[in-house]
């Protein structure tokens, strides 16, 4: 479990590129809504916002394809 989560009511749901979370919130007026946890950034200025529901965010996921992959920045 990460640092972030318990205090602000989240469960992690899946581990997300460059070791952050995918989270689920449980607490409050966001429960059930999904969000992506950075974990360099402390306390609730972590989470972002990705779906407003568990279906959502599922329905929202693709196959990854290198083609539609966005280039590195340098």
């Amino acid at each position: 479990m990460i640092d972030q989560t318990g205090d602000f009511g989240f469960v992690l749901i899946a581990y997300a590129e460059g070791g952050n979370y995918v989270c689920l919130a449980t607490q409050g007026s966001d429960v059930g809504k999904i969000y992506f946890c950075d974990h360099e950034i402390p306390g609730d200025e972590a989470f972002f916002l990705l779906a407003p529901s568990l279906t959502a965010f599922l329905e929202s996921l693709k196959p990854f394809s290198i083609a539609n992959a966005e280039p590195t920045q340098k």
